[in-house]
């Protein structure tokens, strides 16, 4: 994920195509990876395992992620799709 400021904190929730949530993990400094482009953009990167909040792995197919950030004590908000394929 992209953004223009760097992010002190905040939360990742993944969905089904049909509004179910998934997944969700709060985020801080310990537990993604940042770099900075060559435009000044940060670019964060977080490795989710594929199990949804009980422990099992998720089934091939669509979902929605939806990120909180926390930038400069403003919230950011971004979404967008996966794909997983099993």
């Amino acid at each position: 994920m992209i953004f223009t400021s760097p992010i002190s904190a905040g939360l990742i929730k993944i969905y089904t195509v049909s509004g179910d949530l998934v997944f969700t993990q709060r985020i801080d400094t310990n537990n993604f990876n940042s770099n900075v482009s060559t435009s000044d953009d940060f670019i964060y990167d977080y490795l989710w395992n594929l199990k949804n909040a009980s422990g099992n792995d998720v089934a091939s197919g669509i979902y929605i992620y939806l990120i909180e950030a926390e930038i400069d004590n403003r919230k950011e908000i971004k979404t967008g799709k996966l794909a997983i394929i099993r």
